[in-house]
């Protein structure tokens, strides 16, 4: 082994999702790494193993077999050579040097760990060293987020890698007001309309316009209920699109935390934190928690600027659900917001009560945010709503600071999609000539058992032939006698 120099550091900083770590965790990380060398033949790591680090190529050459058949070659330096060789666990090949290597192992565990943030500061990601790319696209979007930042690295890898694309025609609708929602989008090139009918029967009343690098989706995947809008392309163009099950799992569970009533009606008490109500006004002032506020969600979009984005916020609603989808949404735009488990439901009898009075988050000395019914942006605000746009303008710095990391990651992200196409194509292949040399297996045996069947008879021939040579030299000898 060998300790880091500079270049190998630079190089280690380019990795893919180590670029996507904080200063300090990526230095945590280098101190307890090392570069390990090998020569031709020597195995990085057997099929199957199941050790929880990811193995990165310095340089060299890499053979990746499954079963003796070469199924890839990763060379150091090279695009697919950013990404961790083989990363799913257990490992579906074998990793051989096929000349002199250099590479290093890292913890996975360690890299997927959530980093714990200051609330007040976001640190955006950091890389060093790789030369800016201008931005602007779906992808650059999706690494400002706020959400996104907030994923582990590894998370963030795989949602970029099961991003599905699809192409649609002008006038196609992508979802549809009231059905179950099924995928998060990001819409990659292309425009969309977004619509909602009042009632059944009524006339489609359109809402707003979504364009390229915007997204949309999560809040029907997020509190399992129908969607509310209608969203219809405008042109033709092609969107991402990420499973209900993939969103849940590696965006939605890292991000939202989940508080006891107990614990919550605590940090009430020690920290200031406000219960906010996310229900109708109806359902509000029917029956709601003691020293709650009400903003109902489907006026976060024009409302949210209300809040005091300094306080934590502990979201209720009846049953949690609700306020998973409000929680996501406040996250995004920088807010503190946790939600209280088991919603109403889990709170003891006692702290609730029945009567009929609202008390609606205190309304600040300013207009309505005219936002877009999707999104929220720091131009709307009114300038006298200085929270507001503080925490946008926070938000733009963070920018400006990650764009070299999304620069990378849009480029890799193109290598790595290549390397799983080309890998598919090469298994294929190797399915397909096993296939042709079981066929073959498969004709030798019959023409095997042709011979086996032939046997018996030229047996009998060749017996034929020994009588008939006896008889001829028995004949011949009388003769010369």
């Amino acid at each position: 082994m060998a300790s880091l120099k500079n270049d190998d550091i630079k190089q280690i900083r380019k990795l893919i999702p180590l670029a996507t770590l904080s200063e300090g965790r990526f230095k945590q990380l280098c101190d307890g790494v090392s570069v390990e060398t090998g020569k031709k033949g020597t195995v990085l790591f057997q099929q199957g193993d199941s050790t929880k680090e990811f193995v990165y190529l310095l340089s060299g050459t890499v053979s990746l077999q499954a079963g003796g058949v070469e199924m890839d070659r990763i060379d150091g330096g090279s695009e697919a050579a950013r990404f961790a060789i083989a990363h799913q666990i257990p490992r579906k090949v074998s990793a051989i040097a096929r000349s002199a290597v250099r590479f290093v192992r890292v913890d996975s565990e360690f890299v997927n760990a959530p980093e714990k943030r200051d609330s007040s500061h976001q640190e955006a990601y950091q890389v060093s060293d790789i030369p800016e790319e201008a931005g602007g696209d779906w992808m650059t979007t999706m690494l400002q987020s706020r959400i996104f930042q907030k994923l582990p690295a590894a998370n963030l890898q795989k949602v970029m890698i099961n991003l599905e694309e699809i192409q649609l025609k002008k006038g196609e609708l992508v979802v549809r007001q009231g059905d179950k929602g099924d995928y998060y989008y990001i819409i990659k090139s292309g425009r969309c309309s977004l619509m909602r009918q009042p009632s059944p029967g009524a006339k489609l009343i359109k809402l707003g316009e979504l364009n390229a690098s915007e997204n949309f989706g999560e809040d029907a995947l997020i509190s399992g209920g129908e969607r509310s809008v209608t969203v219809a392309m405008m042109c033709d163009g092609s969107l991402l699109r990420l499973g209900k099950s993939d969103f849940l799992k590696l965006v939605k569970e890292p991000i939202i935390r989940f508080f006891e009533y107990k614990k919550a009606a605590q940090m009430v008490k020690d920290e200031g934190a406000l219960f906010l109500d996310v229900r109708t006004p109806e359902s509000y002032g029917a029956r709601k928690l003691l020293a709650s506020q009400n903003l109902p969600f489907f006026s976060f979009r024009t409302k949210a600027n209300r809040l005091d984005s300094s306080q934590k916020l502990i979201i209720v609603c009846d049953d949690g659900k609700l306020s998973e989808a409000a929680a996501f949404f406040l996250i995004r735009f920088g807010f503190d917001a946790v939600v209280l488990k088991g919603g109403l439901s889990a709170v003891p009898k006692e702290n609730i009560t029945t009567e009929d009075d609202v008390i609606p988050v205190e309304e600040k000395a300013v207009e309505p945010v005219l936002a877009k019914v999707i999104d929220i942006q720091a131009k709307e605000a009114k300038p006298d709503d200085a929270n507001f746009r503080a925490k946008f303008e926070e938000e733009k710095a963070a920018r400006v600071k990650s764009e070299q990391a999304q620069a990378i990651l849009r480029c890799d992200l193109q290598a790595e999609l290549e390397k799983e196409k080309k890998l598919k194509e090469q298994k294929q292949e190797a399915e397909a000539l096993c296939e042709e040399k079981s066929q073959q297996f498969e004709q030798l045996e019959k023409e095997h058992e042709v011979l086996l069947s032939q046997k018996p008879e030229l047996e009998e021939k060749l017996l034929q032939v020994q009588d008939s040579i006896q008889q001829a030299q028995a004949e011949n000898s009388h003769k010369s006698g």
